[in-house]
């Protein structure tokens, strides 16, 4: 009697578009005389593994080998599975693809100056330091012409990001396009008042003529010259302080998994809960890998349309790997920016 037993694992690979990716595991004895495991490729968002086991009667001996080729079978399968991204997109907790195209992962790291045709070009690699100067970039469309069709990302067309190889000078700023025949050539005011060596964030949704966007994370290196001493990343903690406001970091954050943070806001030790919409929401979380200055942008979940936000705000976070991460919060109260920051370690 062919016996089999069957273990589905089904995660979710797109919940916008519901699509699914199911692992199904089958045993079953086989005709063949040695044991053997395959993995076999199965069309459609269904993946099949099987795993052949020879089927032994009595011989301790060999039901002890059969046992440990089931286990190295299915640690294989788990491994392979693991590899090629299997379990897809999943969310609170369950792995996702570290390879995927979306914002926040390995593959969207922002550590190349072009991506899928686009490129961030930028009209120097070195200002002066403490002087205010106006930095010109634009992007390179696919084509090779300069992109002039942008799509608002939490209410900016463009958000350019600053900081410092050490993880220090962060700045998260919104330039301007030019119009006519300064199209697509964008600028925005920069004062860097440390030298060192810094990279700059060029992050944006580009749509291209058929009308499909292309969310994107782009950065150039910039030198600000003179003597720089580098500051030590500060040690992970769950508080910051900014302008008399405290921050306090709950969650356990953890690597190659979606998951989410929280951030509960006080001041003087009263609840903060009038907390102002900014870039339309209560506030906005980038991190930075501290070894590499791989970028993480994170997205809040917040309470919609009301008008004051406060004391908790949580976050959906995707750490890629494990690694020490410094992290930036930026919240408005009666019309100033505040910007926080906690080194995170991912395990």
């Amino acid at each position: 009697m062919d016996k089999r037993f069957t273990f589905a694992l089904t995660t979710v690979k797109n919940a916008s578009l519901r699509t699914h990716r199911t692992t199904v595991l089958t045993l079953r004895p086989s005709p063949t005389p040695s044991a053997e495991w395959s993995r076999r490729p199965h069309t459609g968002t269904t993946d099949l593994a099987d795993l052949h086991i020879q089927h032994h009667q009595g011989d301790p001996l060999s039901r002890f080998r059969l046992h440990s080729q089931l286990a190295i079978g299915v640690a294989a399968i788990a491994l392979s599975c693991t590899l090629t991204s299997c379990g897809g997109d999943s969310h609170d907790g369950h792995p996702f693809d570290a390879s995927a195209d979306h914002m926040g992962v390995a593959a969207d790291n922002g550590l190349t100056s072009a991506k899928d045709g686009y490129n961030f070009v930028t009209d120097t690699t070195s200002i002066s330091p403490s002087q205010r100067v106006d930095f010109a970039f634009h992007i390179n469309a696919p084509d090779g012409k300069t992109q002039t069709s942008f799509v608002d990302d939490q209410a900016k067309l463009m958000h350019l990001y600053v900081i410092r190889s050490d993880a220090t000078g962060y700045q998260h700023l919104h330039p301007t396009m030019g119009a006519g025949d300064k199209a697509g050539m964008w600028s925005v005011p920069l004062r860097i008042d440390s030298s060192g060596s810094y990279r700059v964030y060029a992050g944006f949704i580009a749509k291209d003529a058929s009308n499909v966007n292309h969310e994107l994370v782009l950065s150039q290196p910039l030198t600000v010259p003179g003597n720089a001493a580098n500051t030590p990343i500060p040690p992970a903690s769950d508080t910051s302080t900014v302008d008399g406001y405290t921050l306090k970091l709950s969650g356990d954050p953890m690597a190659g998994m979606h998951g989410s943070m929280t951030i509960t806001i006080t001041k003087d030790g009263t609840p903060v809960t009038n907390l102002e919409r900014y870039l339309d929401t209560f506030a906005h979380l980038t991190a930075f890998k501290t070894d590499d200055l791989a970028f993480i942008h994170m997205h809040p979940s917040d309470s919609g349309n009301a008008a004051n936000g406060g004391p908790t705000l949580q976050f959906m976070t995707e750490f890629p790997i494990k690694a020490g991460y410094r992290v930036f919060v930026q919240f408005q109260t009666l019309g100033q920016l505040h910007t926080a920051a906690f080194t995170v370690d991912a395990k």
